[in-house]
Parts: C-alpha cells; structure tokens; sequence
C-alpha cells in the first residue's frame, strides 16, 4: 500500500518524462511548466 505523500499520479507521457530521474530535478521541471503556463 502506498504512503500518503509518496505516491505521484502521472500520465504515461509524464511518467516516462520522469523515468527513474531524480525526484527534485523533476519537480523542478513540473515548476518550469507551470510558470510557463502562467505567463502564457
């Protein structure tokens, strides 16, 4: 059973982006994408 705070739903594209990557780096580029998205 997962733990509350370690479980990420993602789609398929997302969790391929993601992989087996560091987790901060790819919360990092989740950021990236949101900020992006603000500014558009």
């Amino acid at each position: 059973m997962p733990t509350m705070g370690n479980l990420q739903l993602v789609c398929r594209f997302v969790n391929r982006w993601k992989n087996d990557g560091n987790n901060a780096e790819f919360r990092r580029l989740i950021q990236v994408v949101r900020d992006l998205r603000a500014q558009a």
